[in-house]
């Protein structure tokens, strides 16, 4: 699998997420984006640019530059779980984990060529069912799995056992579904979607959206800023 960085990668590099999203200063809060409330040598965690649930929506991304978590093991393993229980604990909430899996630089399958897992907050839903209707819908051929680990990496290393396909990835408790494409025909952010169509009833709601659009990038300033000042009370 390629490790080859794409140009100007914003998980490699924040100053470049930075100047992506200079709308945050305009809007009284700098580089919100790149609040960090985890952060290890292996992983980090940071807010999502347009969190689907108002309560919480982090990105975790493994410093390595790679292409999904499945092309990870070993140290990974362990780093990726301890973040997700760290987190969990923080928000005092079981998370969901997502992830579009891609295996090159380019494509339709991920909007950042970097590895990156979504962790949100469930509410106490059945988030999975939600994301399996919305496979159905797209007629999107999926299979449930066993998600006997904390650590999405060793769920995945688990299922593919050898080589890696581009995929979508949900995990919810001891429960999960896969789907896979060989073409790469996965349409991105439809993870995201389905869970601003949960918590927003709006699956229209996109953060490539708030870089040009100003009541999303309000939007998006609100819910860091709202994210943040939460998760600094607790314990």
């Amino acid at each position: 699998m390629s490790k080859e960085q794409g140009p100007a990668c914003p998980f490699c590099d924040p100053r470049v997420e930075g100047d992506m999203f200079r709308y945050f200063e305009e809007y009284g809060r700098p580089e919100i984006n790149l609040w960090n409330p985890y952060s290890t040598e292996s992983v980090y965690v940071k807010p999502d640019v347009l969190p689907t649930n108002p309560e919480g929506h982090f990105l975790l991304v493994p410093r390595p530059h790679e292409y999904s978590f499945a092309a990870h093991n070993g140290r990974t393993v362990e780093a990726v779980g301890q973040a997700i229980h760290h987190m969990q604990e923080m928000l005092g909430e079981s998370l969901v984990f997502f992830e579009h899996g891609g295996v090159v630089q380019g494509g339709n399958n991920m909007s950042v060529y970097h590895q990156h897992g979504h962790l949100v907050p469930d509410g106490g839903l059945n988030l999975l069912e939600a994301m399996a209707d919305r496979l159905r819908k797209e007629r999107i051929k999926f299979r449930l799995v066993d998600t006997s680990d904390t650590s999405p990496v060793a769920n995945l290393n688990r299922i593919f056992g050898g080589e890696v396909y581009p995929y979508i990835y949900f995990q919810q408790g001891r429960l999960g579904l896969i789907a896979v494409s060989e073409e790469d025909a996965f349409v991105s952010q439809l993870g995201q979607s389905t869970m601003h169509g949960v918590f927003s009833d709006d699956q229209t709601l996109s953060w490539k959206t708030a870089l040009t659009d100003d009541r999303m990038a309000r939007l998006s300033v609100a819910r860091i800023a709202g994210i943040i000042d939460n998760c600094k009370y607790k314990p």
